[in-house]
């Protein structure tokens, strides 16, 4: 019974990111330390920002370190992409 209940994570603990479909990258804009060790060895710095390849992130929402996001507008209004979204 424990395995069919959905995972959840505190949002807090997340690092954010947001899908940008130019660069076909996602550009984190928010970095938790718990996910501190998964940006030393993953995503590449471009003027002072951290972008991650597609494949790179799917693993880090995998291991519950990272939301990604499509852009809006609005920082608030915001909604998180599920597993299979990002697939």
């Amino acid at each position: 019974t424990k395995i069919a209940q959905p995972y959840r994570c505190r949002r807090s603990f997340l690092s954010v990111g947001i899908w940008d479909e130019t660069s076909r990258t996602i550009e984190i804009v928010h970095q938790h330390r718990s996910a501190a060790k998964f940006f030393v060895f993953m995503g590449t710095n471009k003027q002072s920002k951290v972008f991650l390849h597609p494949e790179e992130a799917l693993f880090m929402m995998q291991c519950s370190v990272l939301q990604v996001t499509l852009p809006n507008g609005d920082a608030s209004a915001r909604i998180p992409l599920s597993f299979a979204e990002a697939y």
